[in-house]
């Protein structure tokens, strides 16, 4: 594309939901940046700052659990007035496919070089636990007086935060329908995906006739667990040779002249897609590699960037199976819609009419 320039078509571009709660930096009379402005009549403080944090140190999680972990420190960061940023270098830097949206989340070096600062490790069971049970009822920045916090959660702090009697009063508005709605909310502030992964699927959509088409796409993905390909994880979800039902609700629709889009942990559910559904069947060609798991493995930047193909893909389908698996819940989440929406497990499928 001439001058490096993403010629997205604006199908792409999902309406932002836009409130009067925003994040701004505003100058006070020494100079100094305070921090949260958002409507809810606080006090402006010294700029503090709250940052996700996922990097080499420890594990992080998946591609969903991070998804997860990002909006609800930014939960942290709002109702606290901190500034929120994100810092996760793990298998490579986030910023690569996606950039800040209306939430300005880069936080350089120099910004906060020479603050008072803290780590919160809040990922493994009892770290999580005990982090997420003091967050139904502490003053977190009496408890974490620090200028900058840095905070490593791939968890829901939601319903804990709503509990907790600090910040009933500046609960806002836009948080009082749920977690869903809150997830795909805080997603659409915080992440815009940059011009690499937009023509990536733009690529793959117009060579799909996705912009024109006049048959709905169809997709799964089907979350298969420990295998040879993903060796590593935690434990087996799906049985790859009792996939039947999910072959047989998909037939029809490649019959009638659908796209069937296959997005899987084993290449072995691609594979069988593809005999199955012979010219129907696409995938995004890429290589499986868990995000955590295999962070270290020379390709694991390839594999987290097919990974976010494949989600980014799976929130544009017409009709989608989902499995357990975090990472088709978040892309469920960003979808915001239960039309055609389907839960594969067990070896059945069931259709999903609430999320």
């Amino acid at each position: 594309m001439a001058g490096g320039e993403s010629h997205t078509p604006s199908i792409l571009q999902k309406t932002l939901k836009l409130v009067k709660y925003e994040w701004k930096v505003v100058d006070d009379e020494d100079g100094e940046q305070s921090g949260f402005s958002g409507g809810q009549g606080r006090k402006e403080m010294k700029q503090k700052y709250l940052i996700y944090l996922c990097d080499k140190v420890t594990a992080c999680g998946g591609w969903g659990d991070r998804q997860r972990g990002f909006v609800n420190a930014y939960l942290i960061a709002y109702l606290t007035g901190r500034r929120f940023g994100i810092n996760m270098t793990v298998p490579c830097d986030i910023r690569r496919f996606y950039v800040p949206n209306l939430v300005n989340w880069e936080v350089s070096e120099e910004e906060v070089r020479g603050r008072s600062t803290r780590y919160i490790h809040a990922v493994g069971k009892e770290n999580q636990y005990s982090f997420h049970d003091n967050l139904t009822r502490i003053d977190f920045n009496e408890v974490y007086p620090e200028d900058v916090i840095y905070l490593r959660t791939n968890v829901e702090h939601y319903w804990a935060l709503r509990q907790n009697p600090h910040y009933k009063k500046t609960f806002p508005p836009w948080l009082i329908h749920g977690r869903p709605r809150f997830f795909d909310d805080a997603w659409q502030w915080l992440m815009k995906p940059t011009p690499l992964l937009q023509d990536m699927a733009v690529s793959l959509l117009m060579d799909w006739g996705w912009f024109n088409r006049s048959k709905p796409l169809a997709c799964a993905h089907i979350r298969i667990g420990v295998s040879k390909y993903n060796p590593e994880d935690s434990r087996k979800i799906n049985d790859i040779k009792k996939l039947g039902a999910l072959w047989e609700f998909l037939q029809p629709y490649a019959k009638n002249g659908s796209v069937i889009f296959m997005a899987s942990d084993n290449l072995v559910v691609r594979e069988t897609s593809r005999e199955k559904f012979g010219s129907a069947h696409r995938d995004t060609g890429g290589i499986v590699v868990h995000v955590d798991k295999q962070r270290d493995e020379d390709n694991a930047c390839e594999g987290f960037q097919f990974a976010l193909l494949d989600q980014f893909i799976l929130t544009l389908c017409d009709i989608l199976i989902t499995t357990n698996s975090n990472f088709s819940f978040r892309a469920v989440l960003i979808r915001a819609n239960v039309k055609g929406l389907y839960f594969f497990g067990n070896g059945k499928i069931k259709r999903v009419y609430a999320i």
